[in-house]
């Protein structure tokens, strides 16, 4: 079942192993994980991340241990908290900031948890945010963002969003059936993307078109 044009406040979240992880278009080579981390060990290279993110946003991020706080120039604090070192399993819940995104005005987290992946844009000039399920791809123009929902080897949702400035709308969301195996996504241009297995992307499994503004999904 697909739908389509849902405005929303500025609000978002997203998870999964470390390519998912990576900055958008807009500041590919600020946040770049390689360039920053070296050979730091994965929740090392998180808080990397988020150092050269606050960096750019001075004032804007605070951390005290698990604790993360966000304040938006009007004044509201955005405050989340990760799960201590020793959680393990389903309970287990890591939050950095991994990516600003200065064109549109958001800051995103980044969440890492239970064999499902999370996202989270909030707008720093109103504290607004958004939590997203699911793994991030963006377009080349990095103003749209695809969104596959998983868990183990099910896709559980697909949803496609749109940034202006302070503002992000979605505009395609999509519940596949039971059957229905495309474990990653590829933008071919702003208008087009394609459903691949993330174990051959040459197979192409369904394909996710815009025409005449309106997103719609097709495939066998």
């Amino acid at each position: 079942r697909a739908s389509n044009r849902r405005s929303v406040a500025p609000v978002f979240v997203a998870i999964v192993v470390t390519a998912f992880y990576s900055a958008s278009p807009l500041a590919a080579d600020k946040y770049d994980r390689k360039k920053i981390c070296g050979d730091s060990n994965l929740i090392e290279c998180d808080l990397l991340i988020e150092k050269a993110v606050s960096e750019s946003i001075p004032g804007a991020i605070y951390r005290t241990g698990r604790v993360i706080k966000i304040r938006a120039r009007n004044g509201k604090t955005i405050e989340r908290e990760g799960t201590s070192k020793e959680a393990e399993g389903e309970g287990s819940r890591d939050i950095w900031a991994c990516d600003y995104l200065a064109t549109y005005g958001y800051l995103r987290l980044c969440y890492r948890l239970w064999e499902r992946a999370q996202t989270e844009y909030i707008s720093l000039e109103t504290g607004d945010s958004v939590l997203i399920k699911g793994f991030p791809r963006y377009s080349p123009s990095g103003q749209q963002v695809l969104f596959i929902d998983h868990q183990v080897n099910s896709v559980l949702g697909i949803e496609i969003w749109r940034f202006e400035r302070n503002r992000i709308t979605r505009e395609f969301q999509y519940s596949p059936s039971a059957d229905f195996f495309a474990e990653t996504g590829r933008w071919e241009n702003e208008n087009e993307i394609s459903l691949v297995s993330q174990f051959s992307v040459n197979v192409i499994r369904h394909q996710i078109v815009r025409r005449k503004e309106e997103w719609s999904i097709q495939g066998p």
